[in-house]
């Protein structure tokens, strides 16, 4: 697989030859035509709630390392705590 630059211009104006609604206005609109496809239903939201509530309570500790590097996590029996290998940003991958 080779991958190379590709210019990417994409206009909403030119292609659809008007201007693009703001978002707030988009979500009223389909409110206010009854698409439902946009909104969460009340126990999708409560389900969320629930399953979100338990990590906010009791967040995993916070371990900090050293800018450009990505640390090793202490061992932990907490299951929340994720093991990220040693690894050292070389200058070719660094952003």
């Amino acid at each position: 697989m080779a991958l190379d630059a590709v210019p990417m211009d994409f206009s909403h104006g030119r292609s659809f030859r008007t201007a693009a609604d703001e978002a707030y206005e988009r979500l009223l609109h389909e409110a206010m035509a009854g698409d439902q496809t946009l909104f969460l239903r009340a126990d999708a939201v409560e389900q969320s709630g629930e399953i979100g509530a338990p990590i906010l309570d009791a967040p995993a500790p916070v371990h900090p390392y050293a800018a450009g590097t990505w640390a090793r996590a202490p061992r932990t029996s907490d299951p929340r705590a994720r093991v990220a290998p040693d690894l050292r940003l070389s200058p070719a991958r660094k952003h």
